[in-house]
């Protein structure tokens, strides 16, 4: 084409020009005459198709570098251009294939022209090897394809006109629980029900009509495993002229989000309820600012929870605690803390509270609960009041008691020297009346005379002022000393006292008369509670490194009720089995406190069958001994 002269007159020069340029062009140049016989072939063609220009000029293209698959549309394009003018491919890049010297077919991109001469038609193509483009692209595609169906959200392709698939991932068919063969060429109606098809298709027509991403937070679809809830985003893809072509959709599944959120909200509602519901009031601050607080600590206030959201939390201080708030905060203490607080309206009140720190991922969050002290503190402070009150009427009745009782005993004593006297016969003979009548006032001035003496000794061991001699002392002879002083208290009561076995030699540091004081309680108690002719069971034995004592009647025991004040002061059953007994009701308290002074234990059980078994230990001298 270069090299005939055309009509029109294109001289030498011209040709040489158009020469230097085809010989200098990167892409391979064919020129063909309207029989379809090679007319030009540049160096670029040369090394594309592997022919030297001189083996192909004046060949047919076909039988040249046109594999045999595409022999037949060439020639028939060819032949319906040269009858109508018609040409589809002409003036516009397209990709054909083409065929090497070596027989292999390689694809190519090329750009086809015509040019008319006088009545004749020659052809002029550009053309390109995209071997390596087509592989890149072709490898790029294969990528984004392994992505799609990889990806682990839902993706699908419809075709705009019918909203039909044309694409679905895996995630897709996983979810759907429907193979995708089954879903290509289908729309949204061939398989959801009707009122879910709308919807999808619905906001598929407003993602084209509006030629933008459309975000739908949440829908839901029903699948082969029920109902599930997508977030979706839908995109629609433009051809050239910018028209909708297709949409692209991507749905990610957030069931089990959804699920998650609905339980947090249902935890947040049971916990405000729990909130709501505590009497103390509880608040979260986080960076001294309120952020939540629960109806009890708004109400303590006076403020609603609107009001309180957001305030600095020193706002419910009084400004006098404030200081001691901020360094108990700055010490990450934990313990219980008290401050004045201050209501909205100005009041205030004691307010005790717990501080605990909490760490997030934004922060330190304080939960604090606080509750109003103030009717607390203020029945603290009468009943400290009403215990300064009580010791001090205590103090007064034991020096009330050890005043009457050291000015009792003095005349007590010549009373009874002298009922002693005259009894005796020293003021002569008695007649039988007056004999009983003075027989009875002898035995109780005996008896007022032990409540004097015990009023006395309980007033001494509870001051501390009773003072204890202590010695390395034989347990057991004391307690036959104390057998032998109350037998005949006992017989007055047709009671005997029985020792079990003959005792062994064991030591203790103790007072003696203090130890026998103990001892002739329990037994004096044990032969009062017998009944006639009943025997009180006496006994000593070893308990790891302490001796004990036990003291057992055949009484008729301790009511229930009376157990846990069996050792007070002044205490007596009120059962009818124990009316009548006499005593003061202080033997077993004062019994209590000398064996404890000693540095012993004291206690009861219950007899079998009946009765009960006192008993007191004390520790053997191998042991430490007690300070006296």
């Amino acid at each position: 084409m270069v090299e005939r002269k055309a009509e029109g007159g294109v001289g030498d020069e011209d040709q040489t020009y158009a020469r230097s340029m085809l010989d200098a062009a990167h892409d391979a140049f064919i020129g063909i005459d309207a029989s379809g016989h090679i007319t030009e072939w540049n160096p670029a063609a040369e090394r594309t198709f592997g022919w030297r220009r001189e083996e192909v000029l004046g060949t047919a293209l076909v039988d040249t570098v046109i594999p045999s698959a595409h022999r037949r549309a060439h020639e028939e394009g060819l032949a319906r251009f040269l009858m109508t003018g018609e040409a589809r491919v002409l003036n516009r890049r397209i990709e054909l294939v083409g065929r090497h010297k070596d027989g292999r077919e390689f694809p190519l991109d090329a750009t086809i022209t015509s040019i008319k001469r006088g009545g004749s038609v020659e052809f002029g193509a550009f053309l390109r090897d995209n071997t390596e483009r087509k592989a890149a692209a072709d490898k790029l595609a294969a990528f984004l394809d392994s992505i799609v169906e990889n990806v682990p959200a839902m993706i699908f392709v419809k075709d705009a006109s019918e909203l039909r698939f044309e694409l679905f991932n895996r995630a897709g068919e996983e979810l759907l629980g429907v193979p995708r063969a089954s879903l290509i060429g289908k729309n949204d109606r061939d398989f959801f029900p009707e009122e879910q098809a709308e919807h999808f298709q619905a906001r598929d027509h407003e993602t084209l009509r509006e030629g933008k991403l459309v975000d739908i937070a949440e829908e839901p679809i029903l699948t082969a495993r029920g109902e599930r809830w997508l977030h979706t985003q839908k995109i629609p893809v433009l051809d050239e002229a910018g028209n909708p072509r297709y949409l692209l959709g991507i749905s990610v599944d957030i069931t089990d989000r959804k699920i998650a959120q609905e339980r947090l909200r249902e935890s947040e509602a049971r916990y405000q309820r729990l909130a709501d519901g505590a009497l103390e009031g509880i608040a979260l601050v986080r960076d001294g600012r309120f952020f939540d607080a629960n109806r009890a600590f708004c109400e303590m206030y006076g403020y609603t929870h609107d009001e309180l959201v957001g305030q600095d939390e020193l706002v419910v201080v009084a400004p006098e605690s404030r200081a001691s708030l901020i360094a108990h905060r700055r010490d990450r203490a934990e313990q219980v803390f008290e401050v004045e607080g201050l209501r909205k309206d100005g009041t205030r009140f004691f307010a005790e509270g717990r501080d605990r720190s909490i760490s997030f991922e934004k922060g330190e969050c304080h939960i604090v609960a606080v509750r109003d002290v103030s009717a607390h503190r203020t029945a603290l402070a009468e009943l400290a009041e009403a215990n300064r009150e009580l010791l001090a009427l205590e103090r007064m009745k034991s020096e009330f008691v050890g005043m009457v009782s050291h000015e009792l005993r003095t005349p007590l004593t010549s009373i009874l020297g002298a009922l002693g006297l005259v009894c005796g016969g020293a003021a002569g003979e008695l007649s039988p009346r007056a004999r009983t009548l003075m027989q009875i006032a002898r035995t109780n001035g005996e008896r007022l005379a032990r409540l004097v003496g015990d009023l006395l000794d309980m007033e001494k061991l509870q001051s501390g002022a009773m003072e204890f001699r202590f010695q390395t002392v034989e347990l057991w002879p004391v307690v036959e000393r104390a057998m032998i002083a109350n037998t005949a208290y006992a017989s007055q009561l047709g009671v005997r006292f029985v020792a079990e076995g003959d005792g062994f030699p064991a030591s203790i540091h103790a007072d003696p008369e203090r130890l026998e004081q103990v001892v002739t309680n329990l037994l004096s108690n044990a032969a009062k509670f017998s009944p006639p002719a009943e025997v009180v069971h006496v006994s000593m034995t070893r308990q790891g490194s302490r001796l004990r004592v036990e003291i057992t009647d055949r009484g008729p025991g301790i009511p229930a009720e009376f157990v846990p004040r069996i050792f007070q002061r002044f205490a007596q059953s009120g059962s009818p089995d124990t009316r009548g007994k006499g005593g003061t009701g202080l033997g077993l308290n004062i019994s209590k406190l000398i064996v404890e002074r000693l540095g012993g234990t004291i206690g009861f059980t219950a007899a079998s069958p009946k009765g009960t078994t006192f008993y007191f230990e004390l520790p053997e001298l191998a042991a430490s001994p007690p300070e006296g």
